[in-house]
């Protein structure tokens, strides 16, 4: 938390540093166009992240049906190995306990894979939402002329979502330590 407030007090200095170099490159004179997003009620709120993720939260409860099945399947032929063991020869028991231990580890690979697997889209799928939220912030930046938008959420260390080129002093800082070679 601390560092997101300095960095944003860092921000805020910055632009209050560069806004003469600003004003001079702009020919506005006037002040900055700052915005503030926070981030996570956006996604929060987001209409299409919501059904994207009902439609991956079925897919999960489908996989999930699946792997229950699996595992009843194998805690009824462990209760009917344990009742039976006893009556069975030897021959019998260990052939039911090879396909016991067969089909608990086919549980465990199928439960990794369908995890892994569920954990992937989730990833792409905030990845991609993310990214689309990114795009609109830095679209409605260029459109309405915002010169910084800033991450709204304290708990983000993110900063920046947009600034616009009229404030990069990059070159400049380039210049400069090239300079003092």
């Amino acid at each position: 938390m601390r560092n997101h407030v300095a960095g944003l007090v860092l921000v805020g200095l910055l632009v209050g540093l560069a806004a003469p170099f600003a004003w001079a490159q702009d020919g506005a004179g006037g002040g900055y166009k700052i915005g503030v997003v926070d981030r996570k009620q956006v996604f929060d709120s987001y209409e299409k992240q919501q059904r994207e993720f009902a439609a991956l939260e079925t897919e999960l409860q489908s996989a999930q049906s699946q792997i229950d099945a699996l595992s009843a399947r194998i805690e009824k032929a462990r209760d009917e190995y344990e009742a039976n063991r006893d009556s069975w020869d030897d021959e019998e028991r260990a052939r039911r306990q090879e396909q016991l231990d067969s089909d608990i580890l086919q549980y465990q690979a199928d439960y990794k894979r369908l995890q892994t697997e569920i954990d992937a889209k989730y990833a792409r799928l905030v990845q991609r939402i993310r990214g689309e939220i990114d795009e609109a912030v830095a679209q409605i930046g260029q459109e309405e002329n915002y010169h910084l938008i800033l991450e709204g959420d304290p708990r983000s260390s993110s900063g920046v979502l947009y600034f616009s080129t009229t404030i990069d002093i990059t070159s400049k800082v380039i210049t400069r330590l090239n300079q003092k070679q």
